[in-house]
């Protein structure tokens, strides 16, 4: 009797190892086909002319002349003579894609004199430049930059951005892919007067901090410009207009705040499948109807702002602009105010400025998409790893080592 149960306890332990043994050699071997299949697949392979041709400007260009500058067009691989160039998953996206029209009774009398530009200028630009990221755009024609507001403090979140979706930029590689596309990565600091008692010490200490990273990643601009909340439209539109004087070869804008994660090769895909259809666009999570606060931290009088809702407008925690709005947005923005003085006390209009009333104020259409900003607040990590989000707010190394355990972490069909 003994006998027979210790035959029947190492009869267990045995079955018990076979399994563990079978299972771990099941996942090794799904892992490594999985690797296989995928490795050398190429992200965007719909621009096989990367990277494109440059060349010095004419004497009498009005592109800058300390450096090589863009020139030509892409050549596009459309989806009927490429369908493998592109994410399957693209399709299941541009379903969602849809244009926004502009909300025509928000203004049953008109719209307000400040959609129209003044016949004098309101307010300038930031065109004093303390550090310029020197590797940007310096040889490559870069199909997205990726513009990424930040302050000096901020230097462990840029490291993890470089170190996860940031480092396309740098090695045009994604986990088991490999991006066909130029994408180019900049921060945009500004100075804090930390120590009101000595400014000129705290831009010191700001500018050394800030010129030591740039030395290592060459990915720093440096606006001469105080840094602070209220700022955040002037820091905004002056990178843009930086990027629009260096770029000019680019194609399309990111403006990503510092701590969303951006599924890069899938919002590449997105753009090229849907490329004419975004051109002079504005790309993101649309507000329409979005009340106008009257208390609060954020209120707005009503005699800055009469209508009870702000027009049309994009989430300002992430946004695609079309290039070619650039130079539209910087003149328009120069001779439209961004922010009134009511009862001494200043009023700004921030994320609806830009994609909202400059928009607006130019004709501009905007398109929406549920991807741009997950409605769920701790929305499944997998739902990125299958493509269902383009970005969200996240801890950027587990979702990055996600991406590598795709099949170990993630090997379940998604479901909502």
């Amino acid at each position: 009797m003994r006998f027979s149960r210790g035959l029947l306890k190492i009869q267990v332990q045995q079955l018990y190892l076979y399994l563990l043994i079978m299972s771990t050699t099941f996942l090794i071997s799904l892992h490594i086909v999985q690797y296989h299949r995928l490795q050398g697949k190429y992200v965007c392979k719909a621009l096989p002319t990367y990277p494109m041709k440059i060349q010095r400007p004419p004497s009498t260009s009005r592109a800058r002349h300390d450096r090589d500058v863009c020139f030509g067009e892409p050549k596009l691989t459309k989806w009927a003579d490429c369908p493998q160039c592109y994410r399957a998953t693209v399709h299941n996206l541009t379903k969602e894609l849809h244009r926004v029209p502009r909300n025509i009774t928000l203004f049953p009398r008109g719209p307000p004199a400040f959609f129209h530009p003044k016949k004098t200028k309101q307010q300038d630009l930031i065109y004093n430049v303390l550090i310029a990221p020197e590797s940007v755009c310096s040889k490559t024609c870069p199909y997205l930059v990726a513009v990424v507001p930040s302050v000096i403090d901020d230097q462990a979140q840029r490291i993890a951005i470089r170190s996860t979706w940031g480092s396309v930029a740098k090695t045009h590689l994604w986990p088991f892919a490999h991006v066909n596309a130029d994408v180019e990565l900049i921060f945009v600091l500004g100075h804090q007067n930390k120590y009101t008692e000595a400014p000129e010490s705290s831009l010191a200490q700001d500018m050394k901090l800030a010129q030591d990273e740039a030395a290592l990643y060459r990915d720093i601009l440096f606006l001469d410009m105080q840094d602070s909340y209220y700022n955040l439209t002037l820091k905004v539109m002056s990178s843009l207009h930086w990027v629009r004087i260096h770029c000019p070869g680019a194609k399309f804008v990111l403006k990503i705040d510092v701590d969303t994660f951006v599924n890069i090769p899938l919002l590449l895909d997105l753009l090229l499948f849907n490329e004419e259809r975004l051109e002079m666009s504005v790309l993101g999570y649309a507000y329409v109807q979005n009340s106008a606060f009257r208390t609060g931290k954020w209120m707005i009088s009503p005699e800055v702002w009469p209508p009870p809702f702000y027009p049309v407008y994009a989430s300002g925690t992430s946004f695609v602009l079309s290039s070619s709005l650039l130079g539209s947005l910087a003149e328009a923005y120069e001779y439209i105010p961004a922010n009134w003085t009511y009862s001494s006390l200043p009023v700004y209009l921030r994320d609806c400025y830009i994609t909202g009333v400059l928009a607006d104020a130019l004709s501009v259409e905007t398109h929406t998409l549920p991807g741009f900003l997950p409605d769920k607040p701790h929305w499944p990590r997998c739902a990125m790893i299958h493509d269902r989000i383009l970005m969200g707010q996240t801890d950027f190394f587990k979702t990055w080592r996600a991406f590598y355990r795709f099949y170990g972490g993630c090997w379940k069909i998604y479901t909502e």
